[in-house]
């Protein structure tokens, strides 16, 4: 996930072409031009009356698949007790693996894993909502050392507020 933080300067509609240049595990250096990103920019400032109005409301997050919300569901609550409960660095908070969620969660290792080369169709889903990050731990055990891992981007102010929902949820029912 890549995020960018765009200020602007004047009104009007403005196209971004982006260009992502990495180097890949093998160490050729590849490139990658995403979709263009077209920006409306409006001339009207919001009262601080709006803007409260704005903030206090919690955006909501919509799954295509019932397995997609499931397996965010387990990534939350992973979170929550790594961070919260067992008070874990937040950069090591609620990372699980794939089979961790198809193993705790009534969801399928197919729509998980995929087939070949692509993720399943929950975790795709997942990963192009942006609502969950990847990573690949190296030194873990099996796969000769390499695992992949996700958990919430616990950084979004959506999934802030999905958290904070999900945790008066539990004080309600451990009160």
């Amino acid at each position: 996930t890549i995020k960018l933080t765009v200020k602007a300067v004047k009104t009007g509609v403005f196209t971004l072409n982006p260009m992502v240049v990495y180097v890949d595990d093998l160490g050729e250096t590849k490139t990658c031009n995403p979709q263009p990103i077209k920006v409306i920019v409006n001339p009207r400032i919001a009262t601080p009356r709006e803007k409260m109005v704005v903030e206090t409301k919690p955006a909501k997050l919509e799954f295509r698949s019932e397995a997609a919300q499931k397996a965010f569901d387990f990534l939350v609550k992973a979170f929550v007790e790594d961070y919260f409960r067992k008070r874990l660095a937040k950069e090591r908070s609620g990372w699980r693996t794939l089979m961790d969620i198809v193993k705790k969660t009534p969801v399928s290792h197919y729509s998980m894993y995929g087939s070949g080369k692509h993720h399943g169709y929950a975790a795709s889903e997942l990963e192009r909502l942006g609502v969950v990050e990847f990573r690949i731990f190296f030194g873990e055990r099996g796969r000769g050392g390499k695992v992949l891992k996700l958990r919430v981007d616990a950084e979004k102010e959506n999934i802030k507020n999905y958290i904070d929902q999900h945790m008066s949820k539990d004080s309600k029912t451990t009160c």
